[in-house]
């Protein structure tokens, strides 16, 4: 059965102790208030799976604060509301039907079971509408099955600690290269899971402004900072129930990284603004390209968050020390693109593939991929030659004369360079812009400077 959190509202004592008492007999979280204007109060401080609410009440009657609720918050972030009315205002609980936020209302006087029984169809929907939004959230992107593929003995060994680790709820940190998978392998791990039918929450930690990531991991409450206008539910509560993928956790400020360690600790958190914890039952899977251990002892990282997060820990190799994946890859991301150009491509030419698999793809497999996606959209016939594979988004070379008589090896390596040169003219000799232009990591960038320094000069 579905358990959740509830806002349970009415004036009479008596009611609100029953109600409630059966209630948390159901395993819910019951939270009551014994007026509109407490309720008020409670619902501009957290959020609410469920609002079972009183209609007669003295100052605010259930109908208005409704209609406030319709005002203030997003359909997102309001709960489900379920309105106990006597017969004699039963006009209201229709009219709060048309205004076509009321999930159900129960005629006084009702059986305790019938109130049961109705928020539990009621936090099955609200269950429903949060999976739906962030499935709708994630419609565009591809999920490649949740496959890991790989042959070699390092990556089969990340396949079977996935698959051991999905069988459990222990926290795991993924660790690696950019580019290595990392968060397709928290996919794997998810969608084996028991939780799998619960939603995957992903949070770039790296990507959010250190300001807004307490907010976006926690939730806020209506006031809390300005331009908070209504209450908004983190990832964290998104989650709830399912699992969390934080990545780039390294990056994570001294502040939050204390928050985080009490959510795991604790499994309970404060959305900002807020003066009540709520509970949450999340597993977190972390992922970094850093040394953390080399960050706790440098006083950058929380030794305890360390320890809670490297429970079971999986490190992805780089591309370059797993070359006997390179083929299998290759051959993963033609079959992955001609479905999706509508090409037929046999294969890969053989001199082509000897080159590709000796790359020691610094970006890898996220670069392997661009690189096979450009070939397979530029290539004309049947089988990929090295006219069309190029690395670092750059095009077939075309330029100088003496160009196509030059081997395939030349070829990337005047490619490489000239994209470099030109990516660092563009972006003013800024690095970080630079290795976003081309759409590879600073740390890919690094390489390809080191490696034509002398050309660049």
């Amino acid at each position: 059965m579905t358990r959740g959190s509830l806002l349970l509202v009415d004036d009479e004592e008596k009611i609100l102790k029953t109600l409630g008492r059966a209630l948390r007999g159901e395993g819910h979280e019951v939270t009551e208030a014994s007026s509109g204007r407490m309720a008020q109060r409670l619902l501009g401080d957290r959020s609410f799976d469920v609002m079972v609410i009183d209609n007669v009440m003295p100052e605010l009657s259930g109908l208005d604060l409704i209609r406030e609720l319709l005002a203030a918050a997003p359909e997102g972030d309001r709960p489900q509301i379920i309105m106990m009315t006597a017969h004699a205002t039963i006009e209201s609980a229709i009219e709060a039907v048309k205004l076509r936020v009321l999930f159900d209302y129960l005629q006084k006087p009702f059986e305790v079971e019938e109130l049961l029984v109705t928020v539990a169809r009621a936090l099955d929907h609200q269950q429903l509408r949060t999976q739906h939004r962030y499935l709708l959230s994630e419609r565009d992107e591809e999920f490649n099955h949740y496959g890991l593929v790989g042959r070699s003995r390092a990556m089969q060994e990340v396949i079977r600690k996935a698959e051991l680790v999905a069988q459990s709820k222990s926290t795991v940190l993924i660790t690696g290269e950019t580019g290595t998978g990392k968060e397709m392998v928290a996919r794997a791990i998810h969608s084996r899971s028991a939780q799998r039918d619960m939603p995957l929450i992903k949070v770039n930690c790296a990507a959010i402004p250190e300001t807004l990531l307490e907010s976006e991991l926690f939730g806020h409450v209506r006031g809390a900072f300005t331009g908070a206008t209504s209450n908004k539910r983190g990832k964290f509560a998104l989650a709830d129930g399912g699992s969390i993928f934080l990545d780039e956790i390294g990056t994570m400020s001294p502040a939050l990284q204390a928050k985080l360690l009490r959510v795991l600790q604790e499994r309970e958190f404060e959305p900002l603004g807020a003066e009540r914890s709520q509970t949450v039952d999340v597993r977190v899977i972390a992922a970094t390209n850093r040394d953390l251990n080399e960050m706790v002892t440098k006083g950058q990282f929380q030794q305890d968050l360390y320890y809670r997060l490297n429970v079971i820990p999986i490190h992805i190799p780089a591309l370059r020390e797993r070359r006997d994946d390179i083929p299998v890859l290759i051959e993963h991301f033609l079959r992955k693109h001609q479905q999706r150009c509508g090409k037929l491509i046999d294969g890969i030419a053989d001199d082509v593939m000897k080159r590709l698999s000796s790359y020691d793809w610094p970006g890898n497999v996220r670069e392997l991929e661009n690189t096979i996606e450009r070939a397979v959209v530029l290539s004309t016939g049947a089988m990929i030659a090295g006219d069309v594979v190029s690395v670092l988004g750059a095009a077939p070379a075309t330029a100088p004369a003496v160009l196509p008589a030059l081997n395939l090896h030349r070829n990337i390596e005047w490619v490489e360079l000239e994209t470099v040169r030109t990516a660092l003219e563009r972006a003013g000799g800024v690095k970080k812009d630079a290795a976003e232009l081309m759409g590879i990591s600073q740390r890919a960038l690094s390489y390809y400077l080191n490696k034509h320094r002398t050309s660049l000069t």
